[in-house]
């Protein structure tokens, strides 16, 4: 888009903080609510761990903040979003993106079939359960052992697993830099042939990266299905742990859905002996 300038977006950036548990999620928080040294002026705040979405179950805490900075003012009151989030309520959400991506529909923004929005939803809400925090609403009337069973009995109806299963794709570098660390990485998803493009550039190339990044954006912008994002993740290795819904990776939802199902078969198998 030749004619849009940055200082006329309604956001500037958005950033994510994956941590271990929810308690440590909320010592983050209140870090960054406490913070008087940040100049950013915080403008609202919403905690989905609280109080889930009851639509599709999305659990994560999110900042938003009003941008401030004296040095570069052009951008002054443009928002920044903070998310945090479990690993577990990171896991959810990957799956959520990474099965919209390969079935075609924005199921993050609670569009698509919804056999699949009620799926993600029961999922969450068991998570909410292993985490000990509130259920997703609409499911807020079951106790753990039901949720499990509710899990089970969706996943059945819909055969989530199988067609999850193989989803996870390679991803190649296809473009590095030699003999220079890699800081920033443009990512582009070929959501059409299931493919992941990933070109990395040194601290010192973040012009060339910028420019890259918007002509893959016009691209997309003119039809082509592709989804580029330009990230600074460090290595590789830490880019696929920080961002695996542009990787398709889903195995480690998958296997938490699994352990679900195992102890929903559990309590069916201990009731059917009593």
């Amino acid at each position: 888009y030749p004619t849009m300038k940055l200082t006329t977006m309604q956001d500037i950036g958005g950033l994510r903080a994956i941590l271990g548990n929810v308690k440590d999620v909320y010592k983050l928080t209140k870090d960054y609510q406490n913070n008087r040294r940040l100049l950013h002026e915080l403008v609202d705040q919403k905690d989905y761990i609280q109080d889930p979405r009851s639509e599709d179950g999305y659990r994560g805490i999110h900042l938003i903040y009003r941008y401030k900075n004296k040095n570069v003012p052009d951008y002054n009151g443009l928002r920044l979003e903070l998310q945090i989030r479990t690993k577990l309520q990171h896991k959810w959400a990957t799956a959520v993106e990474s099965m919209g991506t390969f079935l075609g529909q924005a199921l993050k923004s609670r569009q698509g079939d919804q056999e699949w929005i009620d799926f993600f939803a029961i999922t969450a809400s068991a998570f909410a359960h292993r985490e000990q925090r509130n259920p997703v609403p609409r499911f807020d009337h079951l106790n753990f052992d039901q949720t499990c069973t509710a899990v089970a009995e969706h996943e059945r109806q819909l055969g989530a697993l199988d067609r999850m299963s193989g989803l996870s794709i390679a991803a190649n570098a296809i473009s590095t830099p030699k003999g220079q660390a890699r800081y920033y990485h443009l990512i582009v998803l070929h959501a059409l042939e299931k493919q992941v493009e990933i070109i990395s550039y040194d601290r010192e190339s973040f012009e060339e990266a910028t420019n890259d990044y918007g002509r893959y954006e016009a691209r997309a912008a003119k039809g082509e299905k592709i989804e580029p994002v330009l990230v600074s993740a460090g290595p590789l290795k830490q880019l696929r742990q920080a961002y695996p819904n542009f990787f398709l990776d889903i195995r480690d939802f998958t296997k938490v859905v699994r352990d679900l199902i195992r102890k929903s078969n559990s309590n069916t198998k201990r009731n059917e002996n009593r």
